[in-house]
Protein backbone atom coordinates (compact mmCIF):
# COMPACT_ATOMS: atom_id res chain seq x y z
CA UNK A 1 0.00 0.00 0.00
CA UNK A 2 1.09 3.35 -0.62
CA UNK A 3 1.56 6.34 1.42
CA UNK A 4 1.27 9.96 0.58
CA UNK A 5 -1.39 10.99 -2.04
CA UNK A 6 -5.11 9.74 -1.32
CA UNK A 7 -6.91 8.48 -4.00
CA UNK A 8 -9.90 10.68 -5.15
CA UNK A 9 -13.50 9.12 -4.34
CA UNK A 10 -14.44 7.54 -7.81
CA UNK A 11 -17.63 8.69 -6.76
CA UNK A 12 -17.02 11.76 -6.59
CA UNK A 13 -14.39 12.05 -9.76
CA UNK A 14 -17.72 11.53 -11.93
CA UNK A 15 -18.77 15.51 -10.40
CA UNK A 16 -15.92 17.61 -10.63
CA UNK A 17 -16.10 21.40 -9.37
CA UNK A 18 -14.45 23.80 -11.76
CA UNK A 19 -13.34 27.50 -11.37
CA UNK A 20 -15.82 29.72 -13.71
CA UNK A 21 -12.81 30.61 -15.90
CA UNK A 22 -12.91 26.46 -16.64
CA UNK A 23 -16.35 26.19 -16.78
CA UNK A 24 -16.45 29.18 -19.60
CA UNK A 25 -14.63 27.19 -21.90
CA UNK A 26 -16.33 23.89 -21.46
CA UNK A 27 -19.78 25.30 -21.39
CA UNK A 28 -19.67 27.47 -24.16
CA UNK A 29 -21.67 29.95 -21.85
CA UNK A 30 -19.62 33.57 -20.97
CA UNK A 31 -19.12 34.26 -17.36
CA UNK A 32 -21.87 36.97 -17.26
CA UNK A 33 -24.40 34.20 -18.52
CA UNK A 34 -23.05 31.44 -15.61
CA UNK A 35 -23.64 34.71 -13.06
CA UNK A 36 -26.97 34.92 -14.49
CA UNK A 37 -27.68 31.39 -14.14
CA UNK A 38 -26.42 31.12 -10.73
CA UNK A 39 -28.62 33.90 -9.59
CA UNK A 40 -31.81 33.20 -10.75
CA UNK A 41 -32.10 29.21 -11.70
CA UNK A 42 -29.18 27.30 -10.43
CA UNK A 43 -29.16 25.91 -7.10
CA UNK A 44 -26.59 26.66 -4.73
CA UNK A 45 -24.45 23.52 -3.06
CA UNK A 46 -26.06 21.32 -6.03
CA UNK A 47 -24.64 23.30 -9.05
CA UNK A 48 -22.03 25.80 -7.18
CA UNK A 49 -20.69 26.93 -3.89
CA UNK A 50 -18.41 29.53 -2.41
CA UNK A 51 -15.60 27.59 -0.87
CA UNK A 52 -15.32 28.75 3.08
CA UNK A 53 -13.94 31.99 3.13
CA UNK A 54 -13.77 32.55 -0.35
CA UNK A 55 -15.66 34.56 -3.40
CA UNK A 56 -14.62 32.30 -5.70
CA UNK A 57 -17.40 30.29 -7.05
CA UNK A 58 -16.81 26.73 -8.12
CA UNK A 59 -19.39 24.71 -10.18
CA UNK A 60 -20.31 21.85 -10.79
CA UNK A 61 -19.18 20.91 -14.34
CA UNK A 62 -20.96 17.49 -14.49
CA UNK A 63 -24.51 18.89 -13.61
CA UNK A 64 -24.17 22.14 -15.04
CA UNK A 65 -23.57 20.94 -18.76
CA UNK A 66 -26.26 18.07 -18.14
CA UNK A 67 -28.74 20.83 -17.03
CA UNK A 68 -27.59 22.75 -20.12
CA UNK A 69 -28.29 20.01 -22.75
CA UNK A 70 -31.78 18.07 -20.43
CA UNK A 71 -32.75 21.00 -18.68
CA UNK A 72 -34.96 20.00 -15.51
CA UNK A 73 -35.75 16.49 -17.50
CA UNK A 74 -36.84 13.67 -14.82
CA UNK A 75 -33.16 12.17 -16.55
CA UNK A 76 -31.58 15.95 -14.93
CA UNK A 77 -33.09 15.40 -11.88
CA UNK A 78 -32.11 11.58 -11.49
CA UNK A 79 -28.11 13.30 -12.51
CA UNK A 80 -28.93 15.63 -9.41
CA UNK A 81 -30.23 12.59 -7.13
CA UNK A 82 -27.03 10.15 -8.16
CA UNK A 83 -24.64 13.58 -7.30
CA UNK A 84 -26.27 13.90 -3.71
CA UNK A 85 -26.00 10.00 -3.09
CA UNK A 86 -22.29 10.44 -3.96
CA UNK A 87 -21.55 12.42 -1.16
CA UNK A 88 -19.64 11.55 1.83
CA UNK A 89 -22.80 12.69 4.11
CA UNK A 90 -25.11 10.16 2.73
CA UNK A 91 -23.20 7.38 3.17
CA UNK A 92 -24.46 4.81 5.90
CA UNK A 93 -22.14 3.36 8.30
Amino acid sequence: MTVGKKRPDPKLAAFPFVRTKEMVATSGLSADRLKLLRTTVLAEKIYWFHPPGSVRVLWNASLVRDWLVNGDSPSHRRACETYAKSLPSNETA
